[in-house]
């Protein structure tokens, strides 16, 4: 099972597998106005997303935005276990 997210949804998806409440994910995004511009911007908001998820969180959000392969692991799974997602941009 083949899913072509958009660029905002795969932001959605990785910001959702770090098990932040909604009130969380939500604050992380307000931040740079999307989950996308978050993740894009990461280095910069660090400071603030720590305060927001917490420094360990914080830490593991960081290290999987070194590379693209924890997404890309993470959507496999999910099409291999037929798993759609469904985003809040989507």
């Amino acid at each position: 099972m083949e899913t072509n997210y958009t660029k905002e949804e795969k932001a959605e998806i990785w910001l959702d597998s770090f098990g932040l409440d909604y009130a969380k994910k939500s604050a992380v995004m307000e931040l740079a106005a999307s989950a996308y511009a978050a993740a894009e911007n990461f280095a910069a908001l660090r400071g603030r997303v720590s305060a927001i998820a917490g420094e360990e969180t914080a830490a593991r959000m960081e290290k999987t935005l070194q590379s693209g392969e924890y997404l890309r692991e993470l959507l496999h799974t999910y099409s291999q276990k037929r798993i759609r997602c469904v985003t809040y941009s989507g």
